[in-house]
């Protein structure tokens, strides 16, 4: 079975961070990429002496900008791409890997589940089992392979907000999109804030506006509350030299933080 990396965008969300962390210790997993939004020291709960598997790296916010970064510093050639309040089922991992072995399917996902279910995220939930460009969104967990994602040439660094649609609309080109066989039970927060219908309608207005031509900079500013230009604005496109300086930050924490972590880097398995 090929390798997993599992990269997790985050910002200020330690405790749905720590839940998912749980659940991933029950799955075999090659390495954890954690990129925080935030310019921070790296928690002390998320330290690399009790959890061996993680590196936490920083990147402007913005959520494709993070997961670009995690891409790029991945280790192995699987790629599974996880929001903080995700709460994958054991065997997970495996139900990638039996998706990816396929190589017509170019991006697998999980339907979702709510952890607060109400008959209408029951509703919602079941059309999450269908893809389109209406039912398939990052909170199911995108899983592809890195190779792909490398040939695509898609620069997330441009999507602080619907970089999973920006995601979803490339590998739909280049094969197949095919959900797992089990569900991944999420949060119900968005939804709680606004109410389901509220919140839908609210989504559809802004993947109307993103397809009429509105940028996903404008969007972010439009979905959130408004953040600083200069983590919106000429965001970097992570080339090698980036990535080396990320992991030589890394390797300098681990050093200080941990002496006995485990090896930094690993080799991709093929």
């Amino acid at each position: 079975m090929a390798g997993l990396s599992v990269v997790i965008p985050v910002y200020r969300d330690d405790e749905e961070l720590s839940g998912l962390l749980s659940a991933l210790k029950m799955l075999s997993i090659e390495e954890i990429i954690i990129v925080d939004g935030e310019a921070r020291p790296q928690p002390q709960r998320f330290s690399p002496c009790l959890h061996p598997k993680i590196r936490w790296i920083h990147a402007p916010r913005g959520r494709g900008g993070q997961t670009s970064a995690g891409i790029h510093l991945a280790s192995y050639p699987h790629i599974w791409v996880l929001h903080a309040d995700s709460r994958p089922r054991a065997g997970s991992e495996k139900a990638i890997a039996k998706r990816l072995s396929n190589p017509k399917t170019s991006l697998t996902c999980f339907p979702l589940s709510f952890r607060t279910p109400t008959p209408s995220l029951s509703l919602f939930a079941f059309f999450s089992r269908i893809d389109s460009p209406l039912t398939t969104f990052g909170d199911q967990g995108f899983a592809f392979r890195k190779a792909d994602y490398a040939a695509l040439g898609l620069n997330l660094t441009r999507y602080p907000l619907l970089e999973d649609v920006a995601l979803r609309a490339a590998f739909a080109k280049i094969g197949r999109i095919k959900k797992a066989g089990m569900d991944m039970p999420t949060s119900a927060r968005r939804f709680e804030r606004l109410g389901v219908w509220r919140t839908q309608i609210r989504n559809i207005r802004i993947l109307l506006k993103y397809w009429t031509g509105t940028s996903p900079r404008t969007l972010h500013t439009i979905y959130y509350k408004p953040i600083s230009q200069t983590a919106l604005s000429s965001q970097p496109s992570w080339p090698e030299r980036q990535v080396s300086k990320l992991l030589q930050v890394e390797a300098q924490r681990r050093e200080s933080d941990c002496p006995v972590a485990a090896p930094l880097y690993q080799p991709a398995r093929l």
